[in-house]
């Protein structure tokens, strides 16, 4: 609109002004025509002058080169439009000063651009005030989203909202929140059916044993059945207490508080291991640097210490396992059968099983278990792998 206003006033102040020069110059060739003795006339805004061919106005040096017809020129800061016309002999000029013309065109495309800015300032400041306004409830809907917390997934947002599509966002996500509720209760009661009705046979299983091994006619053979049943129990239980946290939200309250030294977990694990595990090619080697004491109950850190030595155990046929406990880390290496390079990315998928015919009888959770539990305390486990050479994994609890 600024560009067509622009244009529009160039045209027209070239057609009026042309136009009106043109008229005069008519009108002052009548007037000379009638007083021979009349050759100029001058007003505030208009110079007429008639004069013999080639006869020179001392005012206007540069009209005698100038051919008949309509010019523009500037001139000792003037801006001048000029008509020349010859006739019998003589030339008549007209030069219409359109300095003020000039300089009200000026101001007026000055007010024209300012208020083009401002009306591009307002614009803008509208359509984000308004913009903000349109978009506030879904802003505000996002905000209630996110603040629901797991225990709040009985809350109806859509009641807060007019009947407009809005309301129907919401809407949704009260459907979604209330299946989301409905699964959420589903999971809790049977994690709480899970812990009363496993733990009871659990129990009973561990206290038979204790009963059986003070049974003194025992035969070695039937004890070390009977070793082999306790400790899977014992397994068993400390699994289920490791998968009943996971199963919860890592918050202040649902994490199992308690204190593990370290070093002690790491003798009880290879005491329980390196008899069934332990092959006679494969040499244990233990460091502890350091006795490190973690935040976490001792059943669930034997459940990731467990786990990552008994795959050293497992994978190593000969050669040697070395355990090194530092002051921030686990180091557990072996010179096992390795993991192949496109293994590696999936080595703590949950079920992930890799291509090595040891791994048939397993299930491909003791690792995915143990990179639950590091994420859900917040520490860091690495594992570093090449195929035919070996394992070396890292838990670091600070980091």
């Amino acid at each position: 609109m600024a560009l067509i206003h622009y244009i529009s006033l160039n045209e027209l102040e070239e057609i009026l002004i042309h136009e009106h020069v043109a008229d005069e110059m008519r009108y002052f060739v009548e007037l000379t025509d009638k007083d021979k003795n009349l050759t100029q006339l001058h007003t505030n805004k208009f110079n007429a002058y008639k004069k013999p061919l080639g006869e020179f106005i001392n005012a206007f040096p540069f009209l005698n080169s100038m051919k008949p017809g309509l010019h523009e020129i500037d001139f000792k800061k003037h801006t001048y439009t000029i008509s020349i016309n010859e006739k019998n002999g003589q030339r008549y000029y007209i030069l219409y000063d359109e300095t003020d013309f000039d300089a009200r065109e000026t101001f007026l495309i000055i007010t024209l651009s300012l208020s083009i800015a401002l009306a591009i300032l307002f614009a803008l400041w509208f359509g984000y005030w308004i913009s903000g306004k349109i978009i506030s409830p879904i802003t505000r809907l996002s905000n209630q989203v996110g603040e629901l917390q797991a225990r709040q997934l009985n809350i109806i947002l859509s009641d807060e909202y007019a009947d407009d599509e809005v309301k129907l966002l919401a809407k949704a996500f009260d459907d979604f929140i209330h299946r989301l509720h409905l699964f959420v209760e589903r999971e809790r009661s049977f994690t709480a059916d899970a812990s009363h009705e496993l733990r009871t046979p659990l129990a009973i299983i561990q206290g038979a044993v204790e009963v059986m091994v003070t049974n003194g006619n025992l035969t070695a053979e039937d004890s070390k059945r009977l070793e082999r049943i306790e400790r899977a129990a014992r397994d068993m239980s400390q699994n289920l207490t490791a998968l009943l946290v996971l199963a919860r939200e890592p918050s202040g309250e649902s994490v199992v508080e308690g204190q593990t030294d370290l070093s002690k977990i790491i003798e009880d694990v290879i005491q329980s291991f390196q008899d069934e595990y332990l092959k006679s090619d494969v040499e244990l080697k233990i460091n502890i640097l350091k006795h490190t004491t973690i935040n976490a109950p001792a059943n669930i850190v034997s459940v990731l210490v467990g786990n990552l030595i008994r795959n050293a155990f497992i994978y190593t046929e000969k050669g040697s396992v070395s355990i090194q406990l530092e002051d921030t880390h686990l180091e557990i290496t072996d010179t096992g059968i390795g993991i192949s390079e496109q293994e590696l990315p999936n080595i703590f998928e949950q079920g992930y099983r890799g291509s090595n015919a040891m791994q048939q009888n397993g299930s491909g959770l003791g690792l995915s278990l143990a990179k639950r539990i590091c994420d859900y305390y917040g520490w860091k486990l690495t594992i570093d792998s090449k195929k035919g050479v070996g394992t070396t994994i890292r838990c670091f609890f600070e980091f």
